[in-house]
C-alpha cells in the first residue's frame, strides 16, 4: 500500500489496483487510510461486482479518481481485457501448439500428444469465435484498459503458478493443463 502512494506522490501513476484475499480486504483498507489519511480508497463489494453493479463501480473507478482501488481476486477477473489483447493472447498460444504439433509431427510421432494439442487448438480456436461473437453484446462493459490504472498489485500471486508448460514428454511437476486464473492474468 505504501509503495502505491509513493509512485503516485511522484507521479509514477495516477491510481493502482490492488487484488486482494476476501478476508484482508477491510484490513488492508483501513490500514491504507490510516497510514495515508489524503489517499482515496475504493473498495469493491460483493453488490459492486455483481453483474448489476460491475458497470456502475467500473465507471466510478473513471470518474472518482481514487488513488488506489481494492478488489478480490474473484472481482478483478470478472473485469474482462480489452478484446484485441485477449484475441492477440490467445493467437499466441494457438501459434506455440500449433509448432510444438508441427514439430512432434516432424520427428515421426503420431500419438496422443499430436491428438492432445490438436484439441487444446481447436479449444482456443472455439474461444477466440465466441470472443468475435459476444464482442457486441460485451460492449457496453469496460476493460481493464478504459480504467486508467496505471500499477496492478496482485497479493498471493502464487496462486497463479499454473500456467501450462508445452513438453514433448509429460514429466513430474510441469504443468500439462493450464488453470484460467494463471492465463487470465498472463
Amino acid at each position: 500500500a505504501a509503495l502505491t502512494q509513493k509512485w503516485r506522490s511522484v507521479g509514477m501513476v495516477n491510481r493502482s489496483l490492488m487484488a486482494v484475499k476476501k478476508n484482508t480486504i477491510w484490513a488492508i483498507a483501513k490500514e491504507i487510510m490510516t497510514a495515508f489519511p489524503a489517499a482515496t480508497v475504493l473498495v469493491a463489494d460483493q453488490k459492486d461486482m455483481s453483474k448489476a453493479g460491475r458497470i456502475e463501480f467500473l465507471r466510478r473507478i473513471q470518474t472518482t479518481n481514487p488513488s488506489v482501488v481494492l478488489m478480490t481476486h474473484g472481482a478483478f477477473r470478472r473485469i474482462r481485457l480489452p478484446i484485441e489483447a485477449e484475441m492477440a493472447g490467445i493467437s499466441a498460444t494457438m501459434l506455440r501448439f500449433e509448432r510444438a504439433q508441427s514439430a512432434l509431427l516432424e520427428s515421426g510421432s503420431r500419438g496422443a500428444d499430436v491428438k492432445t494439442l490438436g484439441k487444446k487448438i481447436s479449444d482456443l480456436s472455439r474461444r477466440m469465435e465466441r470472443l468475435v461473437e459476444g464482442q457486441d453484446k460485451a460492449g457496453a462493459d469496460l476493460s481493464l484498459a478504459q480504467l486508467g490504472i496505471g500499477a496492478l498489485l496482485y497479493d498471493e500471486a502464487q496462486a497463479l503458478k499454473n500456467l501450462q508448460v508445452i513438453t514433448a514428454e509429460p514429466m513430474l511437476g510441469i504443468p500439462t493443463s493450464s488453470s484460467m486464473r494463471a492465463e487470465d492474468a498472463l
